[in-house]
């Protein structure tokens, strides 16, 4: 947040809103917006997205344009999803249903190690160090107690998953609306 791409960006989703643009939402619960505030602000977010989108490529143009496509490991990830209206929630936090917990983790090998592969299996935050180190061949310091899994023999193919779980968390937080605390 702010939600505030430029206007044409906000068009290809939600052309013609008069509203009013709520930019910071409140979270919490998604009762304070109308159905055209709550669609208006998912159409903030896709425009978000999509200009992150277009401006990635344009790194990855920039990346292949300079030769470097065989030296350059590309990691992109998020660290949360977003409720819009989904569970009668507007926010980032609160209860942990997939919306919230499900992140985006894409990692694009020089070698094109798993390209136009989508894999299925759990994975964690911690993972990703272990993985680009991994894929470096870098091994990790005797001193430190490395708590991720590589994440490199699923994109070959050698494995379909490396954990049986994965633990996700959130910090409590106050509904002003409600008096409730999560």
């Amino acid at each position: 947040e702010p939600w505030d791409p430029p206007q044409y960006y906000v068009d290809q989703y939600d052309p013609g809103y008069e509203g009013d643009e709520i930019i910071y939402p409140c979270y919490g619960l998604s009762n304070f917006m109308s159905d055209a505030e709550l669609n208006h602000v998912k159409a903030l977010y896709a425009a978000e997205v999509t200009m992150v989108d277009r401006w990635l490529g344009h790194l990855l143009d920039t990346v292949d344009i300079l030769g470097l496509n065989e030296d350059t490991m590309v990691v992109l990830m998020s660290d949360h999803g977003h409720y819009f209206g989904e569970h009668g929630q507007q926010s980032k936090t609160g209860p942990l249903y997939e919306e919230v917990s499900h992140q985006i983790l894409m990692i694009r090998h020089p070698e094109g190690i798993g390209a136009g592969k989508r894999l299925q299996a759990l994975v964690q935050s911690p993972d990703v160090t272990v993985t680009i180190m991994d894929m470096l061949g870098v091994e990790a310091p005797t001193e430190m107690d490395m708590q991720g899994e590589s994440l490199l023999p699923l994109m070959t193919g050698e494995k379909r998953s490396v954990r049986r779980a994965a633990i996700s968390g959130g910090y409590p937080f106050y509904i002003p609306q409600t008096g409730v605390g999560i």
